[in-house]
């Protein structure tokens, strides 16, 4: 995070945006072309709403998910009958902080 010429913090590619630019409209997002979050090359970056964000991770195949809800009832489930965090993150594939994050609905709040 950046202090930005008297601005509370902001992120370094939106600091960038505005040295390179100018001012970001109210609610508007600096996305980046490169789909990399830490690159400030300022031909890198565009401007752009929540949608059109959300529509970019789409077209780039990021917003996939490694669980469907039947893994998520079935992780919290055999964590209930004692199976370890560390053995359900091995066997789905995912990090123990996710498991962590689904059993104690952080994550996968919607699911039953």
């Amino acid at each position: 995070m950046w202090a930005f010429r008297g601005e509370s913090k902001s992120s370094a590619h939106r600091a960038m945006w505005r040295l390179a630019y100018g001012p970001i409209p109210e609610g508007i997002r600096v996305l980046h072309h490169c789909d990399n979050p830490s690159c400030v090359r300022p031909d890198h970056l565009y401007l752009g709403t929540a949608a059109d964000n959300g529509r970019d991770m789409s077209a780039r195949r990021r917003n996939r998910t490694k669980l469907m809800p039947e893994q998520v009832r079935l992780i919290r489930k055999h964590y209930t009958l004692g199976q370890t965090m560390d053995t359900l993150a091995a066997e789905y594939s995912v990090s123990q902080t996710t498991i962590a994050k689904i059993i104690h609905r952080r994550t996968w709040k919607q699911v039953k």
